[in-house]
């Protein structure tokens, strides 16, 4: 078996692989193309006679990297191969002087990725719901809820790089242009953005505001848009504020994940005004 650098080539079978692994009817090649072209280095795969058994990989965005979609094809699990690719990932963020590394984990990874030196700090939820139907009121005079606009881009990747805590303009820039009409920020009445969201049309994210309240009118500003049948939010733990907002507004949570991290320091940003994620794979 031999591990190597993934490529365009190996989407299909790449595919292949994620789907079996994660029990998903779904595709993965979206998601897939976004994170070989965001980190075309930062990806792995793990083939025996041609034949691919696993991948994974991550983004390194400077102060934290994000690991994730490492699998291995249900057959060949229990044989070291999931392992091999984190060791794999881990040298390279190592080598590039990665200070902390982030991932979210299901209950099958966790005892892997504690014996590689992660810890978990917190929990990360999935929020789904099968349908929308309430009434969308309009926000009060005090709180401006606009439209996405190009002019509004540089302040929303500039207080994105405090909230998140590192900076990953080279993942929303991309997002922004391609959602220009599925994303909102709110402003005061002085100008200043209090909170922003981008709604794709299966998923709610990225999500933040100051507080909930600004988080829940955007949300609701949102939930006007049309979506596909099960829009998805991938909340932190770290705001415990979020699972109440998003039951009183109909979504049900679907999954549970631990997320670890592993490095000399245990966070960055400020994930408590962190709403909504752009997925377990790039944070």
């Amino acid at each position: 078996m031999t591990i190597r650098r993934a490529t365009a080539a190996d989407l299909d079978s790449v595919d292949q692989v994620l789907r079996a692994a994660f029990s998903s009817g779904g595709t993965f090649r979206p998601i897939l193309r976004r994170c070989l072209s965001l980190q075309p280095e930062g990806w792995w795969v793990a083939a025996e006679n041609q034949v691919l058994l696993g991948f994974g990989g991550a983004v390194d965005y400077g102060k934290l990297a994000y690991v994730g979609l490492l699998s291995v094809l249900p057959q060949a699990q229990q044989q070291g191969i999931g392992r091999r690719l984190l060791s794999q990932i881990l040298d390279w963020l190592d080598e590039r002087g990665c200070p902390l590394v982030a991932l979210d984990a299901t209950s099958a990874g966790i005892s892997l990725y504690r014996s590689c030196g992660f810890v978990e700090t917190e929990k990360s939820y999935t929020y789904a719901t099968s349908g929308i139907s309430f009434a969308l009121d309009l926000p009060g005079a005090e709180i401006k809820i606009q439209t996405l606009a190009v002019s509004n881009f540089e302040e929303i990747l500039e207080i994105d790089q405090k909230i998140f805590g590192a900076d990953r303009s080279r993942l929303l820039r991309p997002l922004l242009w391609e959602y220009l009409e599925r994303g909102f920020v709110a402003r005061d009445l002085s100008g200043q953005i209090l909170g922003f969201l981008l709604a794709p049309m299966d998923t709610l994210g990225p999500w933040w505001a100051t507080d909930p309240e600004i988080g829940e009118l955007l949300l609701r500003r949102a939930l006007r848009l049309p979506f596909g049948p099960t829009p998805r939010i991938y909340v932190p733990g770290a705001n415990p504020l979020i699972p109440a907002l998003l039951t009183r507004w109909g979504f049900q949570q679907r999954q549970v994940l631990a997320h670890m991290q592993r490095g000399a320091a245990r966070s960055v940003g400020d994930r408590q005004r962190l709403y909504g994620m752009v997925n377990y794979a790039l944070g």
